[in-house]
Parts: C-alpha cells; sequence; structure tokens
C-alpha cells in the first residue's frame, strides 16, 4: 500500500514539510549499495507518499523523514526506489553501476 506523510502523531511540536525534499541517508539492509558509501550513502528524495511493504524481507533500504519508511524494495528480479538516483551525485552513479553488476551477473 501507499501512505501520504502523516506527521499528526509525532509528538514533536515541529511538524516536518511534505513533499520531502532533499537529501537524506539511508540505512542498508544487505541491498545494492556500494561498500565504500556504507558509512554515508545519501540520495535525493521528492516525494509525498511512501509505500508500506506487506513483507518486511521486500525492503532493502529505509529512510527517516519523521518516521523510518522504505526508500527501496526487491522482489526477485523486481526493484523499486523512493529517492532519484540520477540527481544523488556520486552516490547515485554508485548505485546505478552496483544495479548494473547485480542486474548482468
Amino acid at each position: 500500500t501507499v501512505t501520504k506523510f502523516d506527521f499528526t502523531s509525532l509528538e514533536s511540536e515541529k511538524k516536518l514539510k511534505v513533499p520531502h525534499m532533499g537529501w537524506n541517508c539511508v540505512q542498508d539492509r544487505d541491498c545494492i549499495a556500494d561498500e565504500s558509501l556504507s558509512e554515508q550513502n545519501r540520495f535525493y528524495f521528492v516525494h509525498s507518499f511512501h509505500v508500506n511493504c506487506k513483507d518486511e524481507s521486500d525492503v532493502e533500504w529505509t529512510a527517516n523523514h519523521g518516521y523510518e519508511f522504505p526508500c527501496a524494495v526487491r522482489r526477485g528480479n523486481i526493484r523499486g526506489v523512493q529517492f532519484h538516483p540520477e540527481k544523488s551525485h556520486r552516490f547515485g552513479v554508485s548505485f546505478f553501476r552496483k544495479f548494473i553488476e547485480d542486474t548482468c551477473a
């Protein structure tokens, strides 16, 4: 399912902006990240919604915008990402390189 970001349940008085725009670090769940980027996987996001996976094993990466959400998913040979690798500078280039290597392997 897909859900719009909702911060009504956050205790903080400061509500985060939607859409979520800008750079954000992601947490790797043993996926296609380049090991050289493992300390700082940063990608560019522009979105108001996020996916909710029924099966947690489909989640490869998560990010946090008020709360943790899946930002990269995979089931079999199908992959999807919430961020924009093409706008993510060297992190995006590394992502594409590793994605191609994994796809062609």
